[in-house]
C-alpha cells in the first residue's frame, strides 16, 4: 500500500470514528443505489479530515478541527482509496470496502432484522402496473423514522413518471400507500406501517378472578408471566383468541370476561394482558404502543383518551 503507516494511522482513526457514529449508513447507501466508493468518500469528508501536500494545499485556517494530511506529497486518489477500502474492511464495513456493488450481497427484509440501528427499517418499494395493477418491479428501500423513503433513482424515477403506481409492502406482506410530498417519498399511514412491520417482546400472563362481594373480587393464585417475540400478526392473533380489547401506554388488556364457561359455571372471571416490552430491540414507547394498538383497532383506556384529549385542547389553545 502506498500510503504511509503514519498517514493511514491519522486516517483509520478519524474514520472509524464516523463509521461507529453512522451505524445504518452503508445499508441506506446501497438501497439508494449509491456506489460503495462514494461511501468511503463520504465517510473522508465527513471525518474533518483535508487531503493536500505541502505546496499549495496546505490547512485551511477557516476550517477549524480539521486534521490536515499531505497524502498527494506522494500519492494519489487511487492510492487514498485503497487506503480508504482496507479501513471499511477492518471497521466490518463491507459495502464501503467493496470495489463496486456487485461484490456485495443484495439487501434482503428478512423478518426480524428489518430495523436499522438508528431506528430506520428496509421494506420492499414496489411499481405497480396501471393497467394489470400487477406488480411489475420491486426495490429494497430504506425507511427513515422520519418517514422518508430512500431507494435507487431508476425506480424513484419510475415512480414519479406514474404518481399513484406504488407501494410499499411491510415485512408481512401488507401494503401501504405512498405519495410525494414535496420532493420526498413518503408512506401515507407510516404509524400503521411502524405498527405492522415491528417485532415485539412482550410478557404475557392472565389474572383468575373470583366473584365475591368484595368489590374486586378474589384473587386466585399468582398469575404465569411468559415472555416472548412476536410480529404483528402474532399479536393480533392472540389478542383475538383471549378478547384483548383495550390499551394503555405499556399494556394491551381484556375488559370484559362475561363470554366464557368459567364466568357462567364457577363465578371465575380471566383478564389477560400483554406488557409490551421492547419493539425492534429499544424499549417500547407510548406512541409505539398506541400505533400498536391503533393498527389492531382496539380502544385507547380512559387515561389515554383523556391525555390525548388534553393534548387536543393544548394545541387548540396554544
Amino acid at each position: 500500500m502506498k500510503i504511509s503507516d503514519d498517514h493511514y494511522r491519522l486516517l483509520a482513526d478519524k474514520l472509524n470514528e464516523t463509521i461507529t457514529k453512522n451505524p445504518a449508513a452503508a445499508t441506506e447507501y446501497q438501497a439508494a443505489g449509491l456506489s460503495p466508493k462514494r461511501l468511503r468518500w463520504d465517510f473522508l469528508w465527513s471525518s474533518k479530515i483535508k487531503i493536500g501536500d505541502s505546496m499549495g494545499m496546505g490547512p485551511d485556517p477557516h476550517y477549524k478541527g480539521t486534521t490536515f494530511i499531505p497524502i498527494y506529497d506522494y500519492a494519489n486518489d487511487d492510492h487514498i482509496d485503497t487506503a480508504l477500502r482496507k479501513i471499511c474492511s477492518e471497521a466490518g464495513c463491507e459495502y464501503g470496502a467493496a470495489k463496486d456493488a456487485s461484490m456485495v450481497p443484495k439487501l434482503a427484509v428478512v423478518e426480524g432484522k428489518q430495523f436499522l440501528p438508528t431506528g430506520s427499517s428496509l421494506a420492499e418499494l414496489v411499481y405497480k402496473s396501471g393497467i394489470t395493477d400487477e406488480p411489475e418491479a420491486r426495490r429494497v428501500c430504506v425507511i427513515t423514522a422520519n418517514n422518508k423513503i430512500y431507494c435507487d433513482q431508476d425506480m424513484v424515477a419510475l415512480l414519479q413518471a406514474n404518481e399513484r403506481s406504488g407501494y410499499i409492502e411491510d415485512v408481512l406482506g401488507n401494503q401501504h400507500e405512498i405519495s410525494y410530498n414535496g420532493a420526498n417519498l413518503e408512506i401515507d399511514d407510516y404509524h400503521d406501517f411502524a405498527a405492522k412491520h415491528s417485532t415485539y417482546v412482550a410478557k404475557v400472563y392472565s389474572v383468575s378472578v373470583r366473584d365475591t362481594d368484595d368489590e374486586h373480587g378474589e384473587a386466585l393464585g399468582e398469575p404465569d408471566f411468559e415472555t416472548d417475540t412476536y410480529d404483528f400478526d402474532s399479536i393480533r392473533s392472540h389478542a383475538l383468541n383471549v378478547g384483548i380489547s383495550e390499551y394503555n401506554s405499556s399494556t394491551l388488556y381484556s375488559t370484559d370476561p362475561s363470554g366464557t364457561r368459567d364466568h357462567y359455571e364457577k363465578g371465575i372471571d380471566v383478564y389477560h394482558y400483554m406488557d409490551i416490552e421492547s419493539v425492534n430491540g429499544l424499549p417500547a414507547t407510548h406512541e409505539q404502543i398506541a400505533a400498536l394498538g391503533t393498527a389492531l383497532k382496539i380502544s385507547p383506556s380512559y387515561d389515554m383518551r383523556l391525555q390525548g384529549a388534553e393534548s387536543q385542547n393544548k394545541l387548540r389553545l396554544g
